[in-house]
């Protein structure tokens, strides 16, 4: 699936793996996606099992192919597969585009606010060109450039409405409840006792006076991009 990077070998190639072998501490984007990750791939193995009795079965599945084919080619998902013809590609699909509507979206989408809100961090524009020079790290020069209050505003407000708490956690989905209900509980339970152990080690965080990461936590992870 080249160009249509897995998460786990994404962040692995940029040297951070699931045994957190780079040695950063702290980095709760990696610790909670992989496991937050991990509880999609037992979803979607479980789904995908019950459905399919065989890598012939999924490769006979012409719905499925044309699904590929429709996805994959120019001015599509370039990387996707133009067929899947085994259960383990059609889990690795599946897992894939579940985190990343899901998952990957809340934890880049939901800390606009916290990162936008203060301007100098990202000004949407700048009202004057940077110095060059020996003075282009004078503040003067930086409150020059922020944008006047008007525009600050607008920045605000769009980064605040942005970032509002999704109203379809990952925690109520129902879609296949009825269909394979003891996976659906399975991943329930599983979603259920991740938010604990997050909100544990974010309350352990506020404790000791850190800002607690709680993008990745399931219960606030919205089910699809939905911003």
């Amino acid at each position: 699936m080249r160009n249509f990077d897995l998460f786990h070998e994404e962040l692995k190639r940029r040297g951070f793996d699931e045994a957190r072998g780079d040695g950063l501490e702290g980095y709760f984007y990696r610790d909670d996606g992989f496991k937050l990750w991990n509880v999609y791939k037992t979803y979607v193995t479980g789904m995908v099992n019950k459905a399919y009795t065989s890598d012939k079965a999924v490769a006979d599945d012409q719905a499925l192919q044309k699904f590929c084919q429709m996805i994959e080619g120019p001015g599509q998902l370039h990387g996707f597969p133009r067929e899947i013809s085994t259960k383990q590609l059609l889990m690795d699909c599946l897992t894939n585009i579940i985190f990343n509507v899901s998952a990957q979206h809340s934890a880049i989408n939901f800390p606009q606010y916290d990162y936008y809100s203060f301007i100098p961090n990202r000004p949407a524009q700048l009202s004057s060109p940077m110095p060059d020079g020996p003075n282009d790290m004078l503040q003067s020069a930086v409150l020059e450039a922020l944008p006047p209050p008007q525009f600050t505003a607008i920045q605000v407000l769009l980064s605040y409405m942005l970032s509002m708490p999704s109203q379809t956690a990952i925690t109520g989905v129902e879609a296949m409840k009825e269909v394979y209900p003891e996976v659906h509980e399975k991943f329930n339970k599983e979603l259920v006792d991740l938010s604990k152990v997050i909100k544990t080690r974010n309350e352990g965080l506020k404790g000791e006076g850190k800002v607690a990461y709680t993008y990745l936590d399931p219960e606030n992870v919205a089910m699809r991009i939905d911003i």
